[in-house]
Formats: C-alpha cells, structure tokens, sequence
C-alpha cells in the first residue's frame, strides 16, 4: 500500500515544469514560510503568540530528537529512491526515510499551534500537509513516512501541551529576556 500510494504521487514528478517547481518548493522551503510566521508571532510581543512559538519549538525538539536518534535508526527503512525506480525531483542524502524529518517539523509546529490557537493552527496544518505531499512527489519519501511524522509531531504536541505547566518558567524567562533585549516594559 505505502509504495502503491508512493507510485500515485510521484508518477506525476516531472510531467510539469510548474508543477514540478512548486512541489520543490513545498517539499524544500515551505518549512522556512512556517519558520518565518513562528517568528513574526513571536515578535508581536504578545504572550498568546510567543506561547505558540515557544510550545512549536519545543514539540519540534521533543519530535526531532526522537524521530531521527529514536524511530530513524530503529526502523532504517530505505528511502524511495534507494529501494524503488522513482521520478526523483531533488538530490538527497540516502539515510532512513521513516519519519520524515521535514514533515515531523512541519507537523510539530502545526499541530503546537492548533493546541493554543485554531486558526493559526490551522493554517500551518495546510502548510504542513504540502510539505508532507512534497515531499512524496519529488521522490525523497514513501506516504507513510509522511504520517509517520504527523503521528510523531502530533504526539510530541499533545505532551508539551500537556506539560504547560512545567515549561510555562522556562517561557516567561524567554519573553524577559526578548523584552530586556529589545528595551520593552515588563508586562
């Protein structure tokens, strides 16, 4: 199933110069918009966005950490490109493919997001899911590596929202020291 799913995707991976090009960036650069709004919600200076941003960056580190020094070498299941004939749109490095790192962040600052606030959640979940797709279609990821770091990111959200508590000492210091750094009032 997951190389019948694969084929589906990436059959259409050089078929379309401008199809093509937008996967790559999806599959490439998208997390980099992500990063930017991560960063724009936290300069806003508002406790609600910097939460966000801080809980995004840490379920990014919970899932990373465990994805590629945990499940990576555990499972090491070969990338596409390594096991299958595929249309491959962009060079990669032959490592374990499960999870996809690239989805795992993208999912992990999606689904922190959605925790605190829906819309912006929301928005970055659409973001998430390209990635994902993008990654599929120029050839680098089987579809269950993509949901793999969907399930991991979507994990690693609910423990640190779960653990808001704990990490709330740790923020606040965060947002003091942004706000001593940028010469703003205390709040």
């Amino acid at each position: 199933m997951n190389e019948t799913l694969f084929h589906f995707v990436n059959q259409f991976a050089g078929s379309n110069g401008f199809l093509d090009d937008t996967m790559k960036f999806f599959a490439g650069k998208l997390v980099w918009v992500m990063i930017g709004i991560m960063a724009v919600l936290w300069f806003t200076g508002k406790l609600e966005n910097q939460r966000i941003a801080f809980n995004s960056v840490l379920t990014a580190m919970l899932a990373l950490g465990i994805g590629m020094f945990v499940i990576g070498p555990m499972i090491d299941h070969p990338r596409p490109f390594v096991s299958l004939t595929v249309n491959q749109l962009i060079t990669h490095d032959a490592d374990p493919s499960f999870p996809s790192d690239h989805s795992t962040f993208a999912f992990s600052l999606a689904f922190a997001a959605f925790l605190i606030k829906r819309k912006i959640g929301s928005v970055l979940l659409v973001l998430a899911a390209l990635t994902g797709i993008g990654r599929v279609f120029v050839g680098v990821h089987f579809p269950f590596d993509v949901m793999g770091g969907m399930v991991l990111a979507l994990i690693c959200a609910f423990i640190v929202h779960i653990l808001h508590r704990q990490t709330e000492p740790a923020l606040k210091w965060c947002v003091r020291l942004y706000r001593k750094v940028t010469f703003q009032r205390q709040a």
